[in-house]
């Protein structure tokens, strides 16, 4: 497969030779000079390069990665005195204030003090959980912001583009990227109060807390980002010593032809001398082509497997890459064999239909790659047809290419597509535009509108082009769109109407499964639309015997359903709505990577009740049975994605919060403490080992779940009654006489 595709491009991309006008009389387009190169060393452009470097250079302030163990370690010690101490007049509070001072180095006052150790009187918050909240919002502002000393200096390098950050941690860049820096001490407290403070101690009682918290870490917490000297003088010394020794070359040789007039007998026989020459020279082109399109073929394999598209190497996932570049490149081909001008073909490369269907079907990385191997290929293959102008077809090709895979990263529904190929079809006449400015003189190239509307057009027709070869690879490579996803998780799909009717339990716990592991998916950058279908879906299996499920038990009866059966002939109930799941999803057409969230949202997890309850039966002597913990667990496997491992603790904790928690109100400690306890669980448990999910993204999405059920348990205020109100009685009509 991969030698076809290749050999298939070759073709397309090894041009013929073409020979110039060999016969007296006739004309040729451009000059034709015959060169020869001159090259001096160019002294003043290195001396204008490291006098640049001298004024310019880039001042580096480097991450203090040691920030965070020292200010917690102090935080330690003076949460560890306040907890020990507990004082009950002025002369203790001054006692621990001073020994918070020997041994912390920190000066707190006796109110601050005061008001930490009333909180604690009053149980507004415990010293353990004091101590805890404070470490958490010391390690959420020393990982997520820019501390300075010397805020006025930072920006002023930042803003006079001298600016480079070194070490800064992903997380600091994910909350705050170079945004502006918070300066300590001076802006750290407000900073604190008004941010992180309020967020864990919002009621009006712990105001005085709050302040005496800030002014606590407003000590502790210092600078993680500092000017590095050392490093920024070595940066300059490097730099200086890298400006190489510039060479300029200068063409020089007389005109063999001039375009536009006729050609005499003598330049004749001189372009004739030069289609010899270029005959020669062709199999040294076609050898280029065939290197160029293997080392970008290469390069395209080596892209996918680094960033974990294993399936892309496969002769499927071979074809599959390499269809859209061919296809641009059959266009481009019989674009240039068409008699149009050098600036139609350059606008009318369709270089968005392989950002749109690479993206659509590959993701973004991939097409940005494509995108790139396409332009790169087809405008070192067709550089004589383009002329001078195969720099703009790159530029243009690159520009149209990444507005296509740029728009389509949010692809929610099918317009999206027409909606892109607009947006393409504007970038691509405003870049011929601009690239019209730089001609000299511009305004007669900028009369010429043909390539601005072929622009325009381009935009539309790659999208229009699109639409049906979706479809194609979705039919012919089993790929799982995002426009896949859209259509089957529509409220109207048979199977979600049939759960709905069948098993009305399920069909909630479904709707509420989802929201939790959609919003969890969006929360750690995961496909979230992919979570969506795996959550739809991954219960459908018990439709067929809903009853045997406790959330669509209603009556007595049903509940006593299992109390009929052991718990061996119950838990082989039970694992088998995974089996009848997969059946019922193969069976309606849905995508097998949707199917995989049936068995891998359980893993190879415990049925505890059923498990439970046959150790208590073999106890008691009502079983002779020897219990077995794997006859009581999921067959599995364990989830293989990040995106199954969502779903699979998002129907966990769906159904523990849902048993645990009967009331509309709940306490969000316990509810947290629930969340956490299930996570943990699976962790233990080892249903994560087989997939890349972090704990980072575990912590996450436990965050996630709580403030999602946290909206479920909302808080209603009580209807009163209203008081018994009597029927109005009707008074009689005034009775007038006439005068």
């Amino acid at each position: 497969m991969a030698g076809a595709a290749f050999a298939l491009a070759v073709v397309l991309l090894a041009p013929p030779p073409r020979r110039l006008a060999e016969e007296p009389g006739a004309t040729l387009r451009r000059d034709v000079r015959a060169a020869q190169d001159l090259t001096v060393a160019d002294v003043d452009r290195r001396q204008r390069e490291q006098s640049r470097i001298e004024e310019q250079y880039e001042r580096i302030w480097s991450y203090r990665g040691q920030a965070l163990p020292e200010a917690l370690e102090q935080l330690k010690a003076v949460t560890d005195i306040l907890g020990q101490m507990r004082p009950t007049s002025a002369a203790d509070v001054k006692a621990a204030a001073d020994r918070i001072q020997e041994q912390a180095g920190l000066a707190l006052t006796q109110d601050d003090l005061d008001a930490i150790y009333k909180s604690f009187q009053a149980g507004e918050v415990h010293p353990v959980g004091l101590a805890e909240t404070l470490a958490t919002i010391v390690e959420r502002t020393l990982l997520g912001k820019i501390i300075v000393a010397d805020k006025t200096r930072y920006l002023a390098e930042r803003n006079g583009g001298r600016l480079r950050l070194e070490g800064l941690p992903e997380t600091v860049l994910a909350r705050d990227g170079v945004a502006s820096p918070i300066e300590a001490p001076q802006e750290l407290r407000a900073y604190l109060v008004e941010g992180e403070l309020r967020r864990f101690f919002p009621s009006a009682p712990e105001q005085r807390l709050v302040t005496a918290c800030a002014r606590l870490l407003g000590q502790i917490i210092p600078p993680n980002v500092q000017f590095d000297r050392a490093a920024t003088e070595q940066a300059r010394a490097r730099a200086l010593a890298e400006v190489p020794a510039y060479t300029l070359t200068f063409k020089r040789g007389e005109v063999i032809a001039r375009g536009e007039e006729p050609l005499t007998t003598t330049q004749a026989a001189a372009l004739a001398r030069m289609n010899e020459r270029r005959q020669g020279a062709y199999p040294f082109g076609l050898g280029g082509v065939v290197v160029l399109t293997a080392f970008c073929l290469i390069s395209v394999a080596v892209y996918a497997r680094r960033f974990g598209k294993e399936w892309l190497i496969t002769p499927s996932g071979i074809c599959m890459v390499a269809l859209p570049v061919l296809i641009a490149l059959g266009i481009g081909r019989f674009l240039v064999s068409l008699p149009l001008s050098a600036g139609l073909v350059v606008a009318l490369f369709p270089a968005a239909l392989v950002g749109m269907l690479a993206t659509i079907v590959m993701g973004a990385p991939m097409a940005f790659m494509l995108v790139l191997v396409s332009a790169l290929l087809f405008g070192v293959a067709v550089q004589e047809r383009l002329d001078e102008a195969r720099l703009d077809f790159f530029i243009l090709a690159l520009f149209g290419g990444s507005t296509a895979v740029i728009s389509l990263q949010s692809l929610r529904e099918r317009k999206d597509v027409l909606q892109t190929g607009a947006r393409v079809g504007l970038v691509n006449a405003a870049v011929v535009i601009v690239l019209a400015l730089f001609r000299i003189p511009p305004l007669p190239q900028m009369a010429d509108m043909g390539p601005v509307a072929a622009g325009l057009a381009n935009g539309l027709l790659c999208a229009m082009l699109t639409m049906p070869l979706v479809v194609v690879f979705e039919r012919s490579f089993g790929v799982v769109t995002d426009i896949r996803l859209l259509e089957i998780t529509g409220p109207h799909h048979p199977l979600i109407r049939m759960l709905e009717e069948k098993a009305p339990g399920t069909y909630q716990h479904v709707l509420n499964v989802t929201k939790l592991a959609e919003e969890a998916a969006a929360e750690i950058g995961a496909n979230f639309l992919l979570v969506r279908a795996g959550a739809y879906f991954h219960d459908i299996g018990k439709m067929i015997k809903p009853k045997y499920f406790s959330e669509n038990q209603i009556t007595l009866e049903d509940k006593q359903l299992h109390g009929r059966l052991s718990p061996y002939m119950s838990v082989l109930i039970v694992k088998n709505h995974v089996k009848e799941g997969i059946e019922l999803g193969r069976r309606h057409g849905l995508p097998e990577k949707v199917i995989d969230f049936i068995p891998q949202h359980h893993g190879t997890s415990l049925i505890r009740y059923f498990y439970a309850e046959a150790q208590r039966r073999y106890e008691e002597s009502e079983s002779l049975d020897v219990v077995r913990e794997k006859d009581f667990r999921y067959p599995g496997p364990k989830p293989q994605s990040i995106e199954t491992a969502i779903v699979l603790l998002a129907d966990s904790v769906e159904a523990i919060v849902t048993s645990t928690f009967t009331s509309p109100q709940v306490n969000e400690n316990d509810l947290r403490r629930v969340v956490a306890q299930a996570v943990a669980e699976r962790f233990q448990d080892g249903q994560f080992d087989e997939c890349d999910l972090t704990m980072r993204d575990l912590y996450r999405i436990r965050e996630s779940f709580v403030n999602t059920l946290k909206a479920r348990f909302h808080h209603r205020i009580a209807y009163p009654a209203l008081p018994r109100r009597e029927p109005a009685r009707e008074e009689p009509a005034a009775v007038t006489s006439a005068a």
